[in-house]
């Protein structure tokens, strides 16, 4: 909007105190991005996301020491002078975290194998076994892999929860295999008596029926009240002609 050299020239020196604050402190952002300190933030940045994922699983006092000091430079107005702390304490939570994370591996590879034993321990009396068996252990050794190469807590934890459901899938789908040999085999036995009932089977988890995650029981008729309530729910699963297998 200045139109003349000298009125240019005088907005210069009257300003020349808020254009000099500019530059010092813009000197901190150019290096900012244009050195290695945007890529520690952007690390701290995908460090911390891993962490609020996690954290409902977490009680650790060195992890939570380490995020409150990385976080509080990350809410930093002005964070530069202190980025050059964030790779030392970042190493430090990388350890701590990866340390709760291999205890709490231990269970729920325990989970994966117990719901590839329960499995196998159906299909091995079946005759289709041969047919199924490299498939089933593929699935049950890809959620296997997926729980070692896990970095977060969060997702480990619902590892668990797709063990079972895979579990539970496989069982059932067994199931539907023996209704299906079942129809294509004759009706009457070798004697031609009566035609053979075969029933059918289906299998849920325990969580599918059971209303709460906890039982607190002071008394018998607290006991009553959740019995009764885990009955009317299984009693809704129920079929005619159908055996239900409820897996724990």
């Amino acid at each position: 909007q200045i139109q003349s050299p000298s009125e240019f020239f005088k907005k210069i020196y009257s300003d020349r105190d808020d254009f000099l604050d500019f530059a010092e402190d813009f000197e901190p952002v150019k290096a900012f991005f244009t050195g290695e300190q945007k890529k520690i933030f952007e690390d701290a940045l995908k460090m911390m996301k891993i962490y609020d994922d996690s954290k409902t699983f977490i009680v650790d006092d060195k992890v939570e020491e380490t995020v409150r000091e990385i976080k509080a430079i990350l809410k930093k107005e002005i964070p530069y002078s202190d980025i050059p702390k964030l790779p030392d304490i970042l190493s430090q939570f990388r350890d701590a975290y990866m340390a709760v994370l291999t205890q709490m591996e231990a269970p729920i590879l325990k989970a994966i194998e117990d719901a590839k034993d329960r499995v196998f321990e159906v299909l091995n009396y079946k005759q289709y076994k041969d047919e199924l068996k490299d498939r089933y252990l593929k699935l049950f050794r890809e959620i296997h892999e997926k729980a070692t190469t896990c970095n977060n807590v969060a997702t480990l934890q619902n590892i668990k929860i797709e063990a079972d459901a895979l579990k539970v899938r496989l069982l059932n789908e067994m199931a539907k295999k023996d209704e299906k040999i079942a129809e294509d085999t004759p009706p009457y036995g070798n004697d031609g008596g009566d035609p053979k009932q075969v029933k059918k089977q289906k299998s849920i988890s325990i969580k599918n029926v059971s209303l709460t995650s906890s039982w607190q029981i002071e008394s018998s008729q607290d006991l009553d009240k959740y019995i009764s309530e885990l009955r009317e729910q299984i009693m809704k699963e129920l079929d005619q002609d159908t055996i239900i297998n409820i897996e724990f």
